[in-house]
This record gives C-alpha cells, sequence and structure tokens, in this order.
C-alpha cells in the first residue's frame, strides 16, 4: 500500500483500481543495501499492460535497522519506501492509450457494447450468448467468416483497408465464445463492421471488448 500511495501521488494513477494492469515486472539487473546501514534500492520493471519502463525502488528503515529484501515479513511502520527515476510520462502515456477506446455508436447494435482496455494489435472479444441457444458454432463461423472477408478485400485493393493479423479462437461454449485478434493494420472501420456482422445473431446478449481478459 505504501508503494501505491507514492505511485499515485507521482503519476495519478490508482493502481488498486487499476485491477492488475499496472503490476511490477522482471527481474531486477541490480539490487544494493549494506547490512548494518538502513536504507537500500533495487531495479525493477512497471508494466502498463504490455508498455514496460524501469524504475528505482528505495528504502529506509526508521529504528535504525536493516531491511532486506528478501526479508518476508517487514514492519509498515517501520519502513519509508519510494519511487525514485520513475518514468512518469511514459507510464501516464501508456495508461492513457489502453484505456482510449474507439468511438463506435453502440446504439446500432440490439446488444451491449463493454469496453475495458482496448489495444488494436491484442484484443479479446467476450461474446455472451442467450440461455439455452444453439448458435455458438455459427457465431465461430460468422467471425472467421467476416475476417477472411475483410482481408480479401483489403487484398484485392492494395491493402487500403490493412488486415487482421491474426485471429484465435480461446474459449467455446454453449453460451459464450471468446475470440483474440490482432487487428493489425486493419482500419477502425473493420470494428464497426465486424459489430454489424455480430448484429446478425439474435442471441448475442452482450459484447465485452479488452485486451485484459
Amino acid at each position: 500500500m505504501l508503494l501505491a500511495e507514492d505511485f499515485y501521488v507521482k503519476t495519478g494513477i490508482n493502481v488498486i483500481g487499476a485491477k492488475g494492469k499496472i503490476a511490477l515486472v522482471q527481474r531486477p539487473r541490480y539490487c544494493e543495501f549494506t547490512i548494518g546501514e538502513n536504507s537500500g534500492k533495487i531495479e525493477v520493471g512497471i508494466a502498463v499492460l504490455h508498455y514496460g519502463s524501469d524504475a528505482i525502488i528505495c528504502w529506509k528503515s526508521k529504528n535504525g535497522g536493516t531491511i532486506l529484501p528478501s526479508d518476508s515479513e517487514i514492519d509498515e511502520d517501520n519502513i519509508s519506501i519510494w519511487f525514485e527515476d520513475l518514468a512518469v510520462d511514459s507510464i501516464r502515456r501508456s495508461w492513457a492509450r489502453i484505456n482510449k477506446k474507439p468511438s463506435i455508436d453502440t446504439g446500432k447494435y440490439h446488444f451491449k457494447i463493454e469496453f475495458d482496455t482496448f489495444l488494436w494489435e491484442g484484443t479479446f472479444f467476450q461474446i455472451f450468448l442467450k440461455n439455452e441457444t444453439d448458435s455458438a458454432d455459427v457465431l465461430k463461423n460468422l467471425i472467421e467468416e467476416s475476417v477472411v472477408s475483410w482481408n480479401n478485400t483489403s487484398e484485392s485493393s492494395k491493402r487500403k483497408l490493412g488486415v487482421v493479423h491474426k485471429i484465435s479462437c480461446k474459449k467455446m461454449e454453449q453460451n459464450y465464445v471468446e475470440y483474440y485478434m490482432d487487428l493489425g493494420s486493419a482500419s477502425h472501420k473493420f470494428l464497426d463492421q465486424f459489430l454489424l456482422n455480430l448484429n446478425d445473431i439474435e442471441s448475442i446478449e452482450k459484447v465485452r471488448i479488452t485486451s485484459f481478459p
């Protein structure tokens, strides 16, 4: 909590509210501390979904004792801990990017649309169907045909519309279908056209679009 508070003061981003989209990552290239002294520092990586930057975490004990990174129990009342060399601007830009939602007129579709984090190069479409339907197979075929059709049309016009780079079915159940897509160079018109194609299936209740499933 102490680091989360310092992160919020410096970036304005609530790590707890980010629900795992911001994390400390990578093994440190260095860790410096001296036995008998009451301070230390360690290099870490900070990932905002897929975008990372380096930072330094510094700490100091209040009672003059030594606190080691390997200590399993640390009294929060006995430690001051903070970030140094935090790439604030880069972190804010990455956070703004993954939270920027595409401009979609949701009123055109009979189903509800929810946007979470959105990255053009890594998007999950989580499609929820009404109970007691058997349209999952039909939906799977429609999704794959939509991508093939878009790519073929774009290829025939020298890729003016861009192409979807990758598509993969991640989960398929009676009332739920999840697809991953790297939307690649496909234009924003693809997303609109794709959702319009889904609109033909009346059993769809909700489509959740996220890059953080």
